[in-house]
């Protein structure tokens, strides 16, 4: 048994099959005119589009180059070589052409760039504390937020995980004696987290978490500060009302929070969200519910 001899071998042929013919067509398959060959074998790469009209409203069209070989499998003395236009396709923050168009897809790109740095940061900022830093976050979170708010539910919206992912972490930082849990006076459904004295010690070993990044900052003038601040407090509180993240901050500044409504009291402010009365200690402390008046830039007291 051996191959059709008519034809030179293609590289890469759709089928190869053996047959008797030393004949100019294979017996198998039935004669037909080699410009209407069917496209049987495809080879295909995305090349890049010559013009855009709109890289914003318009998607970018991916192109495709055909081979066309006769049916046999053998490809024509002189093949044709199809550009078909396929459907629109939706570029990528990593394609530097988009970017070099695009400056809301710099700046995404930069903010993405930020996040891997930020984690390179926070895993040497917790080095010989025996802690990853999802950990330290979790221990942070509890210690500076308001005691009756400092839930498992809420932990793990504060790290944007699952559930399970914020009991793991739990699990390790109460066996390293680090947190404990209790059941909440209000509501038994709900198991509230506490810091330990020894976790106390380690907050204090982590003042310096998130310092970096601070730094950073540290050389870009006042008012390059205030447009930063102001464009980021949009992404934040967008990407917020999208349910994406959470915004922890102190009552002062909060839609809710209503100060001094009981002087000479031991709570003498009130929030109006959760029908409350506050002490002066607990509304220094973050709330997840935190709705600022005026929402623009990343907290509303900033200009003050």
């Amino acid at each position: 048994m051996r191959h059709c001899a008519h034809r030179p071998r293609p590289k890469y042929p759709l089928h190869r099959h053996s047959c008797m013919s030393d004949t100019r067509s294979c017996a198998r398959t039935p004669k037909v005119n080699r410009s209407a060959a069917l496209p049987l074998v495809e080879n295909t790469s995305a090349l890049r589009s010559a013009q855009f009209a709109s890289l914003q409203n318009e998607p970018r069209r991916q192109t495709t180059e055909r081979m066309l070989y006769s049916p046999c499998g053998y490809a024509s003395q002189s093949p044709v070589v199809l550009v078909v236009e396929s459907e629109p396709y939706t570029m990528t923050l990593f394609d530097p052409e988009l970017r070099q168009r695009s400056r809301a897809a710099r700046v995404a790109m930069a903010l993405l760039r930020l996040s891997h740095a930020v984690k390179a940061i926070s895993s040497d900022e917790v080095k010989g504390l025996g802690l990853t830093p999802m950990q330290a976050q979790a221990l942070l979170w509890v210690r500076y937020t308001k005691p009756f708010l400092a839930s498992v539910g809420r932990l793990a919206q504060a790290l944007g995980v699952t559930h399970v992912t914020a009991i793991g972490v739990i699990d390790a930082l109460e066996r390293e004696g680090l947190l404990t849990r209790e059941t909440s006076h209000h509501d038994r459904r709900v198991t509230l987290l506490r810091v330990t004295p020894a976790g106390e010690e380690v907050v204090q070993r982590l003042e310096r978490f998130g310092h970096t990044l601070e730094e950073a900052l540290a050389g870009m003038g006042e008012h390059e500060l205030a447009t930063l601040e102001h464009g980021l407090g949009a992404v934040v509180w967008s990407l917020r009302a999208a349910g994406l993240l959470q915004v922890a901050e102190a009552c002062r500044g909060c839609m809710y929070f209503r100060e001094n409504v009981a002087p000479g009291t031991s709570e003498p402010h009130r929030c109006d969200l959760i029908e409350r009365f506050l002490s002066e200690q607990e509304a220094r402390l973050a709330c997840p519910d935190y709705h600022p008046e005026h929402p623009q830039g990343l907290l509303s007291l900033a200009a003050e």
